[in-house]
């Protein structure tokens, strides 16, 4: 986020069958049974913050977690979080530093 806003991300999603790339502040995963990866890429641009939810909605506009693990790659320093954790409830909220970060 900055300035209290969403970023644009450069995003990748890994199929079995190939590789979709787009650049967007969100975004649709078509068929979630069948991807791989997904990575994101952004520019810390002062954003002070990094909130990823990761969640599968219904038709009805109920949603519940996705059960994944998180890797995001600061600087040179690299964290896992466990989103499927009760806890934390498939979502994260975490400070970023001034420099791009992976996800």
């Amino acid at each position: 986020m900055s300035g209290g806003g969403p970023v644009k991300a450069e995003a990748s999603l890994s199929y079995g069958n190939g590789v979709k790339n787009f650049r967007s502040l969100q975004g649709f995963v078509e068929n979630t049974a069948k991807l791989k990866n997904a990575s994101f890429s952004i520019a810390a641009h002062g954003a002070g913050e990094l909130k990823v939810l990761a969640h599968i909605f219904t038709a009805n506009g109920s949603s519940s977690p996705l059960k994944v693990i998180l890797k995001v790659e600061e600087n040179e320093e690299t964290r896992l979080f466990d989103l499927k954790l009760k806890l934390m409830d498939g979502s994260l909220l975490m400070p970023i530093k001034e420099m791009a970060a992976s996800v």
